[in-house]
């Protein structure tokens, strides 16, 4: 999608770049008192509609819908589907979401999105798209296992309602009112797994010491059980020779008594 183009002019645009800094003054004035800031928004319009012409339908529709409904719904922390029922966030759940405007290489407008963690009415979901580019080559567990692993293979086996391509280099943060509509349910073996390859993309460093750890931690259950088998062992042999001394004990203790009776007997004739 490419709105730029050599025929637009930014100067007015480039101007108000003043204006955005986070200084008193700018933050108690109306944008009304200042012609720069109108004569820049008269200038983005017209730039703006040159750049729609050059669409095609899907693209210019995405891009209108998307900042209409920005519009109507920055504003609110809520969401409500086509049929009016108020949207509740799930990790484990895949959404239709609008991801809004964005740069070069992240995913934008409308596309689907796992969600895959929760904090302060935030929600993490990692975008999903149809991906045929890029599937071949992304990781799955058990379908790629050496593939790239940015990318995660969805497959409808996984739960997913068709194959596609997770951007786990791309999980975000959103609104909960970016969020659409609701589509499915993945399992939570397969929820974890996504789960654990973000944190693995994501924090490389702290994912090797976690892993270092759970190797270091599943080594010390071994020689733990290891120990616990010796005890165990040791605690048999210990009952054993318990056993051994106590049947052996009365046979000792007769014996010890008779010889002390036959000293110092005397035969009467």
């Amino acid at each position: 999608m490419q709105m730029n183009h050599e025929n637009m002019i930014w100067s007015d645009v480039t101007n108000i770049k003043r204006y955005t800094e986070h200084i008193e003054k700018n933050k108690t004035n109306k944008s009304i008192k200042y012609s720069v800031i109108m004569l820049a928004a008269v200038q983005y319009m017209h730039n703006y509609i040159q750049g729609l012409k050059r669409q095609n339908a899907y693209d210019a529709a995405s891009i209108l819908f998307s900042d209409m409904n920005w519009m109507r719904k920055c504003h609110t922390t809520v969401s409500y589907d086509d049929n009016k029922k108020q949207i509740i966030p799930k990790i484990g759940h895949t959404y239709y979401i609008d991801y809004g405007n964005t740069f070069a290489g992240e995913l934008g407008y409308y596309h689907h999105g796992l969600c895959i963690g929760v904090k302060d009415n935030k929600f993490l979901v990692v975008p999903i798209r149809s991906g045929d580019d890029i599937f071949p080559q992304s990781y799955h567990p058990t379908n790629n296992k050496n593939g790239n692993k940015k990318y995660r293979q969805g497959l409808m086996s996984d739960g997913f309602p068709k194959d596609c391509v997770l951007l786990i280099n791309d999980a975000k943060f959103i609104s909960r009112a970016r969020i659409d509509k609701e589509i499915t349910t993945i399992s939570d073996t397969v929820l974890s797994d996504i789960q654990m390859q973000v944190f693995q993309i994501m924090y490389p460093t702290i994912h090797q010491r976690h892993q270092s750890l759970i190797k270091n931690n599943d080594e010390y259950k071994k020689r733990n059980k290891e120990l616990e088998k010796q005890v165990h062992d040791l605690k048999f042999r210990i009952n054993i020779l318990e056993q051994q001394r106590l049947k052996s004990e009365p046979k000792n203790k007769k014996k010890h008594v008779d010889n002390n009776r036959g000293k110092g007997y005397i035969k009467h004739k």
